[in-house]
């Protein structure tokens, strides 16, 4: 009997360490946009890290009815049914990072989704993905934006008026003076000419013919 509780004893010592051993891999996940809009989209980025020399994939569990994108990555392999990137091998101490578009639905209705994922080597998932795993859906702003457009419209409204005032002021001014002037002068010139020099040749005429009268009446 002492014999089978020492084999037992034994036993539990070995694994012990197994128990309390660190995962061989570990990733961490960081959200660029927390809040979206209903059909709005944000960056996702995945740092994975090992521990051991092996081969690891990361599969990323996106809201029901939202839609992962790849963006980029040095993964062998993508599965788009499972959303699994696969390494065929990760050294030790190296680090992988993966980057994702996620799009929300154009109809998703405002609350808080999860993003969930984990690490899998060839004995199966090791670590669940740490770090921002939450996305907040909110309704846009309808009264802030009223109150923006109603800002503006004065400083509208004040531009148009002083751009618009000076122009007719200068336009309307030198039309006048120009168009009167010729108008005075002109028929003066031209009708006082004419008559002054007939009456002087009708005047010699009239002479001439008084001094040949003058001159036969004393013959």
């Amino acid at each position: 009997m002492k014999k089978y509780i020492s084999i037992a004893f034994v036993g539990m010592l070995l694994l012990i360490p197994t128990v309390l051993a660190e995962p061989s891999a570990s990733a961490s996940r960081s959200i660029e946009h927390k809040n979206l809009t209903a059909g709005g989209s944000t960056h996702v980025t995945v740092t994975i890290s090992s521990s051991l020399s092996q081969p690891l994939s990361l599969m990323e569990t996106p809201p029901s009815g939202w839609k992962l994108v790849r963006v980029s990555d040095d993964a062998i392999n993508f599965k788009n049914s499972t959303n699994e990137w696969v390494w065929s091998k990760i050294d030790a101490g190296m680090t992988k990072t993966v980057v994702y578009r996620l799009d929300s639905p154009s109809n998703a209705n405002p609350g808080t989704y999860n993003i969930k994922g984990s690490i899998t080597n060839s004995s199966g998932i090791i670590a669940s993905v740490t770090g921002e795993s939450t996305v907040d859906v909110i309704t846009p702003r309808v009264i802030s934006s009223g109150s923006t457009t109603w800002t503006a419209t004065p400083t509208a409204t004040v531009k148009t008026t002083s751009n618009v005032t000076p122009t007719a002021a200068v336009t309307s001014t030198p039309t006048a003076s120009v168009t009167i002037t010729p108008a005075v002068t002109t028929p003066v010139v031209t009708t006082a000419a004419p008559g002054f020099t007939s009456l002087i040749t009708i005047a010699t005429v009239v002479g001439m013919i008084m001094l040949l009268l003058h001159r036969r009446r004393y013959k």
